[in-house]
């Protein structure tokens, strides 16, 4: 290939919107420091791959993820390519790198080997001490099926440096956690625990549920304060975006045990730092749901570390400190040592599977929720209501009972517009088109008397963009709100107000608010980490490649007590059918070992 042609290739992907003028430049790059046009187009691609959360080009994608590429001739050319520019293995750095049949961005690929390496090493590490029984049977006395895997969940989490607990919406993630804390400050009352989510949003609601967790929790001897209510959002207590991090593997973080919640959201970098800054003797646990959307950034990460485990397998030293404590182990059978730090939670209290949100939530897991399913959900369920657009036209009645709850200005002070925010949200799979946030933004504002108006008293926001200066972070949403001060016009003086992650009040004057944008409706992406009481989902008239079954998933239990969905037949069934798939090595990196 002539640079001519080259050069025209990328261009001509640039114009037709398959590649960012970011990547085009990368190939541009790559190839004129390598001499090997080949590269620079596969540069190129791999850095779009990127921005579509993809860890790595994997030949085995489909064929419409990639931008026109003929990738079999373009991937036999590098594969016994010698340069500088591409890298086999993790000695140097390179900015790209061909390892195990996948092409990875250079970062990228340190990034999952360094998350790899630290999950086998915990994973060989020998048990931690049994927590004692008779706490356990003081915080686990109930029978039943969820407190039993509850308690299995708190066993291992003593034992094991590195835990994952996973589960849909209530099935006591958050309960668990408060116990295995109580646990674990019971044995080593010095224990210096943080407590963190990736957004402010999931930070301020673990805090809202471990205040009202510890309220309750029940143990001879043991004062529940002692347990840190306190969250932290993992960019904070990093450090991120101030320049060189506060904590780093250079300098670890003063810590021995981390609790991160909503793990599905943490992207593969931001993974990386942690761990980083994690001293050798701490231990993780995870919470999260796998079924959930992943990160907006590249990677996948929580279900890349679930993927290579078994549920219910244990080896036989776990299995049998299991049975010491008490708990049944006839169902758990012979696992390796990646099984021995993962449990499921699969019995919902919050949403039961034989009705309403949480029978079409699982039916949506499993991809068992076509149309038909979905009609006759609703028809039996009115916590479900069903809508079906008419062209692209909006059904007339779409937003009944949503108007109110978004008129965040009728009320009389701004911490009761903030709270009522979180009683109703219109979700959207998509920001552009008659379905994206962007027009049902601008129709919604229309509606309650303020299209004129960017900058209306009572007006929901969301930021856009992270201002760690100023404490507020991309998803952070809040609400404008007029103060008792006048400006130099006399008019009253607006503010940008948030609730911290603490619960308490922050103000911004508007001239020092980041990017923000109107908080209407919100993309199901922006959600996560939130709970809402009911919820409008929209999906597109027609099918897009972004409705997938995990956004869906997401969307639904996002709600509490009511859904209502607008979508079509088609644009439904094809969402529930996609499945999101990210090009990543991790799990295979984690199962290798011990294969």
């Amino acid at each position: 290939m002539g640079k001519g042609s080259f050069m025209q290739q990328l261009i001509r992907w640039r114009e037709e919107g398959r590649i960012s003028a970011l990547d085009a430049r990368f190939g541009s790059f790559l190839a004129e420091r390598s001499g090997n046009e080949t590269l620079g187009l596969l540069g190129a691609v791999t850095s779009h791959l990127r921005s579509q959360g993809h860890v790595c080009l994997d030949p085995r994608l489909p064929p419409e993820d990639l931008p026109g590429l003929e990738l079999e001739s373009a991937w036999a050319a590098i594969q016994t390519l010698d340069s500088r520019w591409l890298g086999r293995s993790t000695d140097h750095w390179h900015p790209l790198v061909l390892d195990e049949g996948r092409l990875y961005l250079g970062r990228l690929h340190r990034a999952e080997c360094r998350i790899a390496e630290r999950i086998l090493a915990w994973s060989r590490m020998p048990n931690r001490p049994a927590p004692d029984r008779e706490d356990m049977e003081r915080l686990f006395p109930e029978p039943d099926p969820g407190s039993l895997q509850q308690a299995l969940a708190a066993v291992v989490a003593m034992l094991r440096p590195c835990t994952l607990i996973t589960g849909g919406p209530g099935t006591g993630k958050t309960t668990t956690v408060l116990r295995i804390l109580a646990l674990h400050l019971r044995q080593r009352p010095e224990l210096a625990i943080r407590l963190l989510a990736p957004t402010g949003k999931a930070a301020a609601r673990l805090t809202e549920s471990l205040q009202q967790g510890r309220s309750r929790l029940r143990l001879p001897g043991f004062d529940p304060a002692r347990i840190p209510d306190r969250v932290s959002t993992v960019h904070r207590f990093l450090g991120l975006g101030r320049g060189r991090p506060r904590y780093h593997r250079h300098r670890p973080a003063p810590v021995d045990l981390v609790v991160l919640d909503e793990a599905s959201m943490i992207d593969l970098e931001t993974m990386q730092r942690l761990l980083d800054a994690l001293p050798k003797h701490a231990g993780l646990i995870l919470l999260g749901d796998p079924d959930q959307l992943a990160s907006v950034e590249a990677g996948s990460v929580l279900a890349d570390l679930v993927a290579p485990a078994r549920d219910a397998a244990f080896t036989r030293a776990t299995r049998e400190t299991i049975a010491e404590a008490g708990l049944p182990v006839e169902h758990l059978e012979d696992g390796d040592v990646l099984d021995d730090g993962l449990v499921r939670l699969t019995h919902s209290h919050r949403f039961p599977s034989e009705r309403g949100i949480g029978k079409l939530a699982a039916a949506v897991r499993h991809g068992d929720a076509e149309w038909a399913c979905l009609q006759e959900i609703a028809r039996s369920n009115p916590e479900i209501e069903l809508l079906e657009w008419r062209g692209d036209k909006l059904p007339s009645d779409a937003f009944d009972g949503f108007l109110e709850a978004l008129d965040s200005a009728r009320h009389a002070d701004v911490e009761a517009a903030l709270e009522a925010l979180a009683d109703a949200r219109v979700l959207c799979a998509l920001r552009r088109g008659p379905a994206g946030v962007e027009i049902l933004n601008a129709t919604l504002a229309e509606r309650l008397g303020r299209a004129d108006d960017r900058h209306a008293h009572g007006r929901p926001i969301l930021v856009t963009r992270n201002a760690a200066a100023l404490g507020v972070y991309n998803g952070d949403m809040g609400v404008l709100w007029e103060s008792a001060e006048r400006s130099n016009h006399g008019r009253p003086r607006l503010h940008a107000c948030f609730l911290s992650e603490s619960g308490n009040l922050r103000r911004l004057p508007l001239p020092e608010l980041p990017e923000h944008e109107p908080a209407y409706a919100i993309t199901v992406h922006k959600s996560q980490g939130s709970e809402y009481d009911r919820i409008l989902l929209v999906l597109p008239p027609e099918p897009h490649p972004l409705v997938t079954r995990e956004l869906i998933y997401t969307a639904l239990t996002r709600a509490r007590t009511s859904v209502r969905i607008l979508a079509t037949p088609a644009s439904w069934n094809e969402g529930v059918t996609r499945r999101t798939q990210r090009a990543s090595g991790l799990a295979d990196r984690l199962r290798r070992p011990t294969s």
